[in-house]
């Protein structure tokens, strides 16, 4: 039986207990939810290890739900899919993910095959009948259109995933995550969904929205564009290995430590010291630059950065900056059913919001020419 902090007790399946010893899937207790180590994120926040078996609960009551559409094979494999979903996700996850693609054109669910290979979780898996490589395709969703319930619109990886970041830091539970994967349907080779569910799956979004709020706001976005620019730095350095990807979170803080240019930012993190907003943007109409900087250059950050750190004359390390466009909102494609067959379609606009924010080393924070070369950017 395993003991969750958001769905109370339930009992694991054969083979996922079998999954929960092997050194792939323990390693996700030390793989923060966060980009960030767990100690240096200023609030509660859980485990890789505890949102996968999170997921694996989710996906046992859509299992529950089709008992009469799904095959035994097609149960196990989601029964599979749902705790390892995370497990090919890099030290401090989404956040070295574009330094994974530039080095290995992977990203942390396309890295799941190079972590299952000869691997005990594959093992495991293959002992009962489950092909790893078919584990893979539902993670990385290319098993269309049955691997959507995991990698989707609105999947039960982020019903999950939304509803435990709400708890762990704030201690809210706004939405029942549990209701929405008992009204999933796979029924004419397709997911559907219960449309009295919708109410919950609103409530879901509006959870999703406070959660990234947070995630983009004061102090995260700093402390979390600090680590970046720290893996950055080491980067540039052509110092970054490809191991550095299989670390836990703490040992990639440690290794980055290792070198004279990130060093000032872990030191920074570690003793909860954080760089100051000189300059930010957000918008949902941005204007051609940041436009085109968050939708084409991958490393627009430490553009960002090196431009004023050299401009302004202080240190690269004593930078850095944050530019992308928001997870916020997400438009849901599955449709919703009524109990006669009829469909609704979530049309609810999801335009992403657009944000460019530059931090600086307190020392510098009032250094006039710093401030205006930030502000040039954002203005």
């Amino acid at each position: 039986m395993y003991e969750d902090a958001l769905y109370g007790e339930f009992e694991l399946p054969g083979m996922v207990k079998v999954l929960t010893k092997t050194p792939e899937f323990l390693r996700l207790n030390c793989i923060s939810m966060d980009t960030l180590p767990a100690r240096i994120v200023p609030y509660g926040v859980a485990s890789r290890y505890e949102h996968g078996l999170g997921v694996l609960r989710l996906m046992l009551d859509v299992i529950d739900n089709n008992r009469d559409t799904l095959s035994a094979s097609q149960a196990n494999l989601l029964i599979a899919a749902a705790p390892v979903h995370d497990m090919g996700n890099p030290a401090l996850s989404h956040l070295v993910e574009p330094f994974l693609w530039q080095m290995k054109r992977k990203n942390g669910e396309s890295l799941l095959e190079d972590v299952l290979s000869g691997s005990a979780s594959a093992e495991a898996m293959e002992l009962f009948g489950v092909p790893a490589a078919e584990v893979v395709s539902i993670v990385t969703g290319t098993m269309k259109p049955f691997s959507d319930v995991l990698h989707g619109s609105m999947d039960v990886d982020n019903l999950d995933n939304v509803l435990r970041y709400q708890f762990v830091s704030n201690g809210a539970r706004t939405f029942d995550p549990r209701r929405i994967a008992g009204s999933y349907r796979f029924r004419n080779g397709r997911w559907e969904l219960s449309l009295d569910c919708l109410e919950e799956v609103r409530k879901w979004q509006a959870a999703r929205r406070e959660v990234y709020g947070a995630i983009y706001g004061d102090p995260h976005v700093a402390l979390a564009s600090m680590a970046y620019r720290a893996v950055e730095l080491v980067f540039q350095d052509d110092a970054l290995p490809d191991e550095f990807f299989r670390f836990t979170d703490d040992e990639a803080f440690e290794f980055l430590s290792l070198n004279d240019d990130a060093r000032p930012l872990i030191e920074d993190l570690r003793a909860g010291r954080c760089y100051e907003e000189v300059a930010s943007v957000e918008t949902v109409a941005p204007k051609n630059g940041l436009r085109y900087f968050a939708d084409h250059e991958w490393n627009a950050r430490g553009m960002v950065a090196e431009y004023v750190a050299r401009r302004s004359g202080i240190p690269s390390s004593a930078v850095c900056a944050y530019c992308g466009k928001g997870r916020d909102t997400r438009r849901i494609d599955i449709p919703f059913v009524d109990a006669h067959g009829g469909e609704y379609r979530d049309d609810a606009p999801a335009e992403p919001i657009y944000r460019l924010k530059i931090f600086v080393h307190p020392e510098h924070a009032d250094d006039r020419i710093v401030r205006e070369y930030a502000y040039s950017l954002t203005a």
